[in-house]
């Protein structure tokens, strides 16, 4: 055992101090936000000129704003579920390059699950895995590439095999939900804005195809951790509108699920907004600006459960599609108990083990002793003893 636990007793004990101390700050912080949030929900006219004046100027201000003629305090009930859905749900996981390895590649797996609500059928469950070794897939100039490139690309993989659902099952006659892990709004990485164009152009090709579509799509956030509503109900009570006032808001510390959880009750979502990006910015030229709500997915008033659930705005500004999401994700979320089931399955099946990445290794290990290779792991690899995961005591 390397980590002493009896050595952090007093910093643990130090912490749960500090959390009352944080739970009490955040109890005034919550009322004033409430407060903010009474005062100016219906004057939507007034929050979007605050807004304009951000964008006129050019203050770079990364908050929220409403969509659409809903107040800002709304409370949505929960809509009916059709009688027949099918509902959607991929996830990814992926073998990082090791470049200590005996040779380099990275592999990628989606897991996906096809669950017939309101029939007497089995859900379908299926892996899609890709081992990826060519030069053009590693190396971005003469660089290798970054795990960060490796997330980027398994994203790319998801929404393109939602994409693939979409066109097969859409034609199939019960209305088809689909539902990602995580924001839709996705955020590419790169050190330049022409980077990040060019890794985010192949995702938003996919979630065009998903359009054509014409079914719903939804990203599923749990815990979502955000404050662009807070960030706005700041900004409307400050007197001049500048960089310095707008720069940092004054509920620091709180989530918007903080304040949605004191106004929806179980089942219900909140008004419709979006976010205030380059991004989102980006993603709305290409035609899939992305909106968001919150919803309480918690069937106890006294313990609310606040997700956030992401759409595209093709998707969020038909009644139909939103109220299908937003049913279905009530009715996956009652099935394991606060979480969308087909989400965690999705999980479940995308999952690479540590046991699947040694055998994986060793099966390229013996196809390249098979061509005649001397293979072998790095001196750093084999002394960390990396294949076998365990710790060893060494010895001067």
């Amino acid at each position: 055992m390397t980590l002493e636990l009896a050595a952090l007793a007093v910093d643990v004990q130090a912490l749960s101090l500090a959390s009352v101390e944080v739970r009490a700050r955040h109890a005034a912080m919550l009322e004033t936000a409430r407060a903010r949030l009474a005062t100016f929900a219906s004057d939507l006219e007034q929050v979007r000129e605050r807004v304009q004046l951000t964008r006129d100027r050019n203050l770079h201000w990364r908050g929220a704003f409403p969509v659409g003629e809903e107040p800002l305090d709304s409370r949505h009930p929960l809509p009916a579920l059709p009688s027949q859905v099918n509902i959607i749900a991929n996830d990814g996981s992926q073998v990082p390059i090791d470049p200590h390895g005996a040779a380099l590649y990275y592999a990628i797996n989606i897991g996906y699950i096809v669950y017939p609500y309101g029939r007497d059928e089995p859900p379908t469950v299926q892996t899609a895995p890709s081992l990826h070794f060519r030069e053009d897939e590693l190396f971005e100039g003469a660089r290798l590439i970054s795990n960060a490139q490796v997330n980027a690309r398994r994203t790319v993989r998801e929404m393109e095999n939602l994409a693939n659902l979409a066109e097969v099952y859409g034609q199939m006659g019960p209305p088809l939900a689909l539902l990602s892990d995580g924001p839709l709004l996705w955020m590419p990485p790169g050190d330049t804005p022409h980077q990040r164009q060019r890794m985010l152009k192949p995702y938003l090709d996919q979630l065009e195809r998903v359009k054509q579509a014409g079914v719903a799509i939804g990203g599923y956030v749990d815990r979502p951790r955000s404050s662009g509503v807070l960030r706005l109900l700041h900004l409307l009570s400050v007197e001049r509108v500048t960089t310095e006032t707008v720069a940092q808001h004054d509920l620091v510390g709180l989530t918007d699920a903080h304040l949605f959880a004191t106004l929806l009750g179980p089942g219900e979502r909140s008004a419709l907004f979006a976010r205030q990006s380059p991004t989102n910015r980006d993603y709305a030229e290409a035609g899939h600006e992305v909106w968001f709500c919150y919803i309480n997915v918690g069937t106890r008033a006294e313990q609310p459960l606040i997700a956030r659930l992401e759409m595209p705005a093709w998707v969020a500004g038909r009644r139909d599609r939103r109220d299908l999401l937003h049913a279905v994700i009530w009715q996956q979320c009652q099935v394991v108990g606060g979480y969308p089931y087909v989400l965690a399955r999705a999980h479940e099946l995308a999952l690479i083990s540590t046991d699947e990445r040694r055998d994986l290794d060793e099966m390229v290990v013996g196809a390249l002793r098979r061509q005649g290779l001397d293979v072998r792991p790095s001196e750093k690899a084999r002394q960390k003893g990396l294949t076998g995961g365990a710790k060893r005591r060494h010895r001067l």
